[in-house]
Order: structure tokens, then C-alpha cells, then sequence
């Protein structure tokens, strides 16, 4: 009988080269093995190492080969393949799949003078069971090798998953996978315990205010409290004015909550720019994969947002100077995905088009120029895209940006748009079109001079009371203003949330009754939505 490697193949002796002891006998071969006819006493030094290493393994030989083969498993299984009354709107969209057969409902986009389009992105939370392959077992126990000079074979995916073939000839078993493959495995996946939806938006801010991040009039303050707020995920912020300055101290800033990336024009950071805002409380911040498309215009993102589920968003700032301008970005953009096949195209574009499809998305209702329609249709079918908001509302009229001229009508237009793949829709939920209650903070001047004169008292007398110095004297502040304020708000806000209620009807039956004229629906939408938006920064600021 031939020796046995680790892994249970019959090979020819190490020592006399030969495969057939029963005829012809080994006098090196270790005397346990069955049918050994060499003497005893003749001990071979690699015999007894190979006894040594055959001890060793032999306990830890099953378990570490299945072991091995799931973590590469699991590697192959990831899939390949604002404060600004004009101009704050945000478009959202929700992405969850029923969690009995993976599909779902549709959802939206938006950006009207405060309006979100946020979208939610899901899957099942029972995914298939993760099935591995493993090498026929003999009847002495040992596992019989698959192939001579394969490592690891793949075997063809069944839906997502993988068959893994794993052999090895010469290598311990918990070596299937190396160091770098266990390193990939972990930056594969999400490192954060996240739900099985996320929510997706979009919103044009005009610049970031104040440069100053402690200012009332710097709008991530409430880009961050919209956020957590609305639950939103992923934020794509048009205009953001961004550079690596600003990013630092936001992130030092809203360090628990905020991750940014961002992207802009060359010396020019005060104009254009696209960021892309990460909810750390609820989704994913590491690992994340990005790619600079077009500078300060578009910016593609990769990141594993629940478990070993990935997702691509392409974030968009279109450029809006002239038409060449406006067509040349969207073929730059093809350009990108064409000389770069191996970059996963997205699965949500989202952000300010600067560019509509329709008449029906302008008020009053025109075409844009034939030649940027062609060149977006072309990117809409590179990238197989579809307009998730106007899918699921073929003929409802909203708008998520408005202009104001003297002596001129107010124009409409719905410019924040999110697509996404054809193969998502169904998983796709809740598209809305939405006011985004960004407003400019002011100080409260009443309760701060009391606390400055307060304070001021306590600094005049000789011997500090424990009981009246300047701490007690600001926990006292924040306790009557918190108390204050909860009270306020249970009266407050159910009214306001019914007052909105009605304005968004309103605005609803008049901008879908064909009706009116362009020139009536303007007039009168405009003075709603005017309306609602301050009520929707009323009741931001009364929350």
C-alpha cells in the first residue's frame, strides 16, 4: 500500500518510489501500515515526521477544511457584478424586498424650494442557505483529493450562490484560504449590524452658508438633524461647496453621526461640488470604495450596506452653463463606465439633472434641447436606468426646484431626480417628493441675557455657593428650556402636521387638475408651497 498524503490521496512511496507494495514489498515503509513486508527496525526519519504531522492534524483536518472553505465561501458569495428657501429639495427612495420571495413595492426622488426624494434599498432577511461542497469522503475516514494541481476550484453560482471546490496537495488544510483572501473577506462585507431597508435621497442645499460650522447660518447642522430625523441613509447634497477643510470639521463636529465624501472643481471650491452624507447611526462607513467620474459633478460610491449585500450610487451635480456643457458631462460619464468595465455600475443615480425629459416636469410645460435629451437617453440605457418617481406616478405634477424672476412667472421644474437599475424597481419603495424643513437658527435672546446676568452676579461675589454657580446655573437653563419645549411641541406640532396635511392636498389637486392654465397652477402652487415650506421649518424648529 502506497502512503497517505494530509489530505487522504493514495501517492507512491516517498522512499522507494514505488506504488506497488503487495507484489513487490518496501523495506522503508513504516511497518503499521496493512500488508507492510519490509523489516521492522528500518525506520525512515521522513516516515516518522509524516506520523508526527498525520497526529496533529488528523482532529483538527475536518473541521478546519470546512472552516476554510466557508470563509472562502462566504468571500465569492458578495455580488459582482437645508436652510435655503429657494432651492432645498431632496429626492428619497426606499429599497426592501418582501422578505418572503425578495420583492417589494417602488419608491421616489424629489427637490422642490425644500423638497426630498429619499429612496429605501432592501433585501430578504432570510437570504438562501449558504451551501458548501466538500472533497468524498473514504471509508478509513480520510478525504480523497479532487484534482492534482488545483488549489480551488469554483464551481458555476446557483442564484448567488457559490459551489467551492477546495483541494490541496501539499499545504495544511486551514491554508485553503490565505492571509490576503481572509483580509478581503473581512473588508467584504457590512461591519455595521444595520436593518434589512435603507433610505436613499437627494438634496440641492446652494453652498454650505456660513463658513463658519458654529454659525447659525451653516446649513449641516440641520442637514444633520434632517437626517437623523427622517432616518435617511445615504444623503446626496448638490452644491456643496466642499473641500477638505470644511469636510474635517464636519466630521470633527458630528463625529458620531456623519461621514462625508465629496468631490469638486479644481481651485474652486466655492462653486459646484457633490458630497455624499453617511448616517452612521444607521448604515455602514467603512470600507467604502470611491471614484472621482467627473470632477465636481459626479462622484460613484461602492459600500456594503447590510451584511454581504453591496450597492453603487452615482451622485450627481449636472453642470447647467450652456447646452454643450450639459451634453459633454453626460457622455463623459458614459466614457467613465466604458474604459472601466470592472467598476460595478450603480444601482441608484441620484442628484440635481439640470435637465428634464418630459414638458410634463417644467411649469409652464417645454422641452429641454433635443441634443442633452439624446445624450442622457444614451446614459439611461448604457447604465439600463428608470425614473422611479415618474414610474410610479406616470401622471402626477410635481416639482422640486422653482425660479423666481421680477415682472415673470414663477417657473417649476423637477430637476432632483433618482433612477435606478430596472432589476431594483420592484425592491424599490416609497417615492416621495418632499418639504425639507432647513431653516436659519436664531438665537434665544430672552432666556441667554438672563443666563448671561445670572452668571455675571456669581463672577461679582467673593465665596461660590455649591448651590448657585455657574454650572447649576446652566443645568437649570437646559432643564426649564427642555421642559418648555416638550410642552410646546405636543401642542404645536399636531397642528402643524395638519395643516400641512391639508396644503399638501391642496397642491396635489391643483397641480394634477388639467383644468387650469399653466399660468393659474403657478400662481397658485407657488403661494402653497410658500406656505407649507414655512410651516415644515416651523415645525423642524418647534421639534
Amino acid at each position: 500500500m502506497g502512503t497517505i498524503d494530509i489530505l487522504g490521496a493514495y501517492t507512491e512511496c516517498k522512499l522507494c518510489k514505488s506504488n506497488e507494495h503487495q507484489t513487490h514489498g518496501c523495506q522503508y515503509h513504516y511497518p503499521e501500515y496493512k500488508n507492510w513486508k519490509g523489516p521492522k527496525q528500518e525506520i525512515h526519519k521522513e516516515v516518522e515526521e509524516y506520523k508526527k504531522m498525520q497526529k496533529q492534524t488528523k482532529a483538527a483536518t475536518e473541521r478546519d477544511w470546512k472552516y476554510s472553505i466557508a470563509k472562502l465561501h462566504e468571500v465569492e458569495l458578495c455580488r459582482n457584478g437645508t436652510s435655503n428657501p429657494g432651492r432645498s429639495a431632496a429626492v428619497a427612495s426606499n429599497y426592501t424586498p418582501d422578505e418572503r420571495n425578495g420583492s417589494g413595492v417602488g419608491m421616489s426622488q424629489e427637490r422642490d424650494t425644500s423638497r426630498a426624494v429619499s429612496s429605501t434599498r432592501g433585501t430578504s432577511e432570510s437570504a438562501n442557505e449558504q451551501r458548501v461542497h466538500h472533497p468524498p469522503v473514504r471509508e478509513d475516514g480520510a478525504q480523497n483529493r479532487l484534482g492534482d494541481n488545483s488549489r480551488n476550484q469554483l464551481v458555476q453560482p446557483v442564484g448567488q450562490i457559490y459551489l467551492i471546490e477546495g483541494t490541496q496537495r501539499n499545504n495544511p488544510p486551514w491554508n485553503t484560504v490565505s492571509n490576503n483572501q481572509l483580509q478581503r473577506h473581512s473588508n467584504d462585507r457590512c461591519h455595521k449590524r444595520t436593518k434589512v431597508f435603507i433610505k436613499i435621497a437627494a438634496l440641492n442645499i446652494k453652498g454650505h452658508g456660513n463658513v463658519n460650522i458654529d454659525h447659525t447660518s451653516n446649513k449641516w447642522a440641520d442637514i444633520r438633524l434632517t437626517m437623523l430625523q427622517r432616518q435617511i441613509g445615504i444623503l446626496v447634497i448638490g452644491e456643496a461647496h466642499m473641500n477638505a477643510e470644511r469636510r474635517q470639521e464636519i466630521e470633527r463636529v458630528y463625529e458620531k453621526d456623519l461621514k462625508i465624501y465629496y468631490t469638486k472643481l479644481p481651485n474652486t471650491p466655492n462653486a459646484a461640488g457633490v458630497a455624499i452624507a453617511l448616517n452612521k447611526n444607521i448604515t455602514n462607513s467603512e470600507g467604502i470604495q470611491t471614484y472621482e467620474v467627473v470632477e465636481g459633478h459626479a462622484l460613484l460610491m461602492e459600500t456594503y450596506w447590510h451584511e454581504n449585500e453591496k450597492i453603487s450610487i452615482l451622485a450627481i451635480y449636472a453642470p447647467n452653463a450652456d447646452t454643450a456643457t450639459n451634453t459633454t458631462f453626460w457622455k463623459k460619464i458614459q466614457e467613465f463606465f466604458t474604459r472601466n468595465p470592472r467598476i460595478q455600475k450603480p444601482d441608484f443615480v441620484l442628484g440635481d439633472m439640470n435637465v428634464v425629459e418630459e414638458p410634463l416636469d417644467r411649469l409652464p410645460a417645454r422641452s429641454d434641447p433635443g441634443v442633452i435629451t439624446e445624450a442622457f437617453d444614451e446614459l439611461k440605457r448604457q447604465l439600463r436606468l428608470e425614473d422611479g418617481w415618474r414610474n410610479t406616478y406616470p401622471s402626477s405634477l410635481k416639482y422640486t426646484y422653482k425660479q423666481k424672476r421680477t415682472n415673470q412667472l414663477t417657473r417649476h421644474s423637477r430637476l432632483d431626480r433618482i433612477y435606478t437599475k430596472s432589476d431594483n424597481m420592484q425592491q424599490s419603495y416609497e417615492w416621495q417628493i418632499e418639504q425639507v424643513g432647513i431653516i436659519m437658527k436664531e438665537f434665544i435672546e430672552n432666556e441667554g441675557k438672563l443666563l448671561e446676568q445670572q452668571t455675571d452676579q456669581v463672577d461679582q461675589e467673593e465665596e461660590q455657593d455649591p448651590n448657585n454657580n455657574h454650572q447649576t446655573l446652566w443645568a437649570n437653563f437646559k432643564h426649564r428650556f427642555t421642559r418648555l419645549a416638550r410642552e410646546r411641541a405636543k401642542i404645536v406640532i399636531p397642528r402643524i402636521n395638519k395643516e400641512i396635511a391639508i396644503l399638501k392636498t391642496k397642491i396635489d389637486t391643483i397641480s394634477d387638475d388639467p383644468l387650469l392654465s399653466d399660468d393659474k397652477r403657478s400662481l397658485s402652487t407657488t403661494v402653497l408651497k410658500e406656505t407649507l415650506a414655512a410651516l415644515e421649518k416651523q415645525k423642524f424648529k418647534s421639534a
